[in-house]
C-alpha cells in the first residue's frame, strides 16, 4: 500500500533535455521543438529561462491530472508567464464532473472494508495512482473526528472521493452484463463493484408514515365526521401483528389519504401526503431491513436515463448522514447483486460501499 504524502516534496532538480535531431526545419527563432514529458513540461514552467519549448504533442491531457489542486492552482500551471521565452502550454485539463456541473461533491460515508477492491479495480486504478504526487490536504484532516485522523483512513478517504468525483458513471444497461460476467472460474459469483449517478431517495417506515398521515388529518380537519371515521380505522390496525406488513400499512395510509381529499378538496391531492412526509423526514424514520449480514436502509435509485427505480441498500448507520430532503442527487460506488427481496419486482439489488452528495451550488456561488 503506498503511503499517504505528508507534504509536498520539491523534485530533484533535472538537467535542461539534449534536443532530438530532426530532419524537420526549425521554427522561425532557430529553436527545435520536442514533445516533452510532464515532468520537463513543470520544469519549464517553474524555469522560463530555460533554452527549450514546452509542447505536449503526443501526450494528451488525463481526466484526473488536477485531482487535488484549486482553481487558482490549475490556472496558474496552465497558464504562461507574462514574460520570458515564448512556449506553447500544456492544454487545460477538464475538472471533475461534479465541478463541471456546477455541482458541490461531498463524500458523505464510505465502507472501510471495501477500500482495497476500490483501489483493485481497473478502471479506478489509475485515479488512484495519480494522488501519489498531490500533496495532503491539512485543513481537511484537521476538520475530521480524531478518529478519522489516522494515515490509513485519511489515504483510504481522499482516494474514495477522488474515485467518485473524477470516475465515470456506468449505465443502466450494463449492469446485468456485470452480473453475468462476475462469475469466476470456480462458478462462484462475486458481486462487481461500480460508479453510478442517480437520485437517491430513502424509505420511509410504513407503520411511522400512517401514524403521522392519521394525526396530520385530524389536526387539519378535527370535526370532519368521514377523516375521523378513515383515521379510526387506519389506528385499529397499530395494534395488530397485520402492520408488520408494509404493504398493509401503506394501504390504510392510502386510504386516509383519499378520504381527506375529498373532504378537503380546496387542496392539492397530494397535499396530506406531502406534509405527513416531511414530518416522517425530520423524524429520519426510514425504512429498513436485515440483509448482507446487517441492518440496511432501503432506498430507490432513480438513474438518469428516467426507468424504474433500482432497489438500493445503505448502512443504517448512515441515516443521520443523509441530507434532509426527500431524495439527494448523489454519486454511489456499489456491488450489484442479485434480487435480495422477494417483494421487490427488480431483477437487480445494489449495496452502497461509498455515498458521496452532488449538492447543487448556492445561488451567487462562483
Amino acid at each position: 500500500m503506498r503511503r499517504l504524502a505528508m507534504a509536498p516534496r520539491k523534485p530533484p532538480p533535472r538537467p535542461p533535455p539534449t534536443r532530438a535531431k530532426s530532419p524537420k526545419p526549425a521554427d522561425d527563432d532557430g529553436e527545435s521543438t520536442s514533445a516533452l514529458s510532464p515532468e520537463q513540461v513543470q520544469l519549464a514552467l517553474n524555469n522560463p529561462s530555460l533554452p527549450f519549448r514546452a509542447v505536449q504533442e503526443h501526450a494528451p491531457p488525463s481526466d484526473h491530472a488536477w485531482v487535488g489542486l484549486t482553481a487558482e492552482q490549475i490556472h496558474h500551471q496552465a497558464s504562461p508567464p507574462e514574460s520570458g521565452p515564448s512556449y506553447s502550454a500544456p492544454a487545460p485539463l477538464p475538472v471533475a464532473p461534479a465541478e463541471r456541473r456546477g455541482q458541490l461533491l461531498q463524500l458523505l460515508w464510505f465502507d472501510p472494508e471495501a477500500v482495497d477492491r476500490i483501489r483493485l479495480h481497473g478502471e479506478w486504478a489509475p485515479i488512484i495512482d495519480r494522488l501519489a504526487d498531490v500533496p495532503a490536504d491539512r485543513e481537511l484532516e484537521a476538520s475530521l473526528p480524531a478518529k478519522d485522523r489516522s494515515p490509513a483512513t485519511i489515504e483510504a478517504r481522499r482516494d474514495v472521493a477522488a474515485v467518485l468525483s473524477s470516475g465515470q458513471p456506468a449505465l443502466r444497461n450494463e449492469l446485468t452484463g456485470m452480473v453475468a460476467a462476475a462469475v469466476r472460474p470456480d462458478g462462484s459469483f462475486l458481486p462487481p463493484l461500480t460508479l453510478l449517478e442517480g437520485d437517491l431517495a430513502p424509505g420511509f417506515d410504513a407503520v411511522a408514515l400512517l401514524e403521522t398521515t392519521c394525526d396530520t388529518a385530524v389536526a387539519l380537519a378535527p370535526d370532519d365526521e368521514t377523516i375521523l371515521g378513515a383515521t379510526s380505522a387506519a389506528r385499529g390496525l397499530l395494534g395488530s401483528t397485520a402492520v408488520q406488513n408494509p404493504a398493509v400499512a401503506l394501504e390504510a395510509t392510502r386510504r386516509v389519504q383519499l378520504a381527506f381529499g375529498e373532504v378537503q378538496r380546496s387542496l392539492p391531492k397530494d397535499y396530506l401526503l406531502r406534509e405527513a412526509e416531511r414530518v416522517v423526514l425530520a423524524k429520519r424514520a426510514y425504512d429498513s431491513r436485515k440483509l448482507f449480514g446487517a441492518a440496511y436502509l432501503c432506498c430507490a435509485l432513480h438513474l438518469q436515463d428516467g426507468s424504474g427505480a433500482i432497489p438500493t441498500y445503505l448502512s443504517e448507520s448512515v441515516g443521520a448522514k443523509l441530507p434532509l430532503f426527500r431524495a439527494i442527487r448523489a454519486r454511489i460506488l456499489v456491488e450489484v447483486h442479485p434480487r435480495q427481496d422477494e417483494a421487490a419486482t427488480h431483477s437487480l439489488a445494489l449495496r452502497v460501499v461509498a455515498l458521496a452528495w452532488l449538492a447543487p451550488r448556492p445561488s451567487g456561488f462562483s
